[in-house]
């Protein structure tokens, strides 16, 4: 028995992957600050789905009022080196999304230059990307290897 792969062109899973987008609703309620469809292949775009789906925290973006309360609280300088904040401002949380434990609330928030936000960035640990993560480390693998064979069942 042969089996057969079918390929469509690339056009086609576009077209087909950017209808499924729009019509499962992942444009915007999904996928907030992302577009929904880059050309990615189905996996990919499924697992960025699927992420969103599960996620526990989606991020919350500041409107236009509550940006000018933080500027207001910091007297309009970065949070980090101090200097007058311009068209450059990043408004970010003060603890990093996947460690926040507390709501996020307004005061959750700073305003930092483009250069402190990039910096900070960079030094912040980065989490595995993905809910649906592997938990696999050095101490689970031990306990598996060491525990005892399951009996045969048959």
């Amino acid at each position: 028995m042969s089996s057969y792969i079918i390929r469509s062109p690339p056009s086609i899973r576009a077209a087909v992957l950017s209808q499924f987008a729009v019509t499962r609703g992942t444009p915007r309620q999904l996928l907030p600050g992302r577009r929904p469809y880059a050309g990615q292949s189905l996996g990919p775009f499924t697992g960025i789905v699927l992420d969103t789906v599960l996620r526990r925290k989606q991020r919350r973006y500041l409107g236009e009022s509550e940006k000018e309360e933080v500027l207001e609280r910091q007297g309009k300088l970065c949070n980090l080196c101090g200097d007058r904040l311009g068209s450059d401002t990043v408004y970010d949380h003060t603890i990093a999304l996947h460690q926040l434990t507390a709501p996020q609330d307004i005061d959750a928030y700073q305003a930092l230059c483009g250069q402190c936000h990039v910096d900070k960035t960079k030094t912040e640990p980065r989490p595995c990307v993905g809910i649906l993560r592997s938990h696999l480390n050095k101490e689970l693998w031990q306990s598996y290897v060491l525990s005892p064979k399951i009996p045969c069942l048959a």
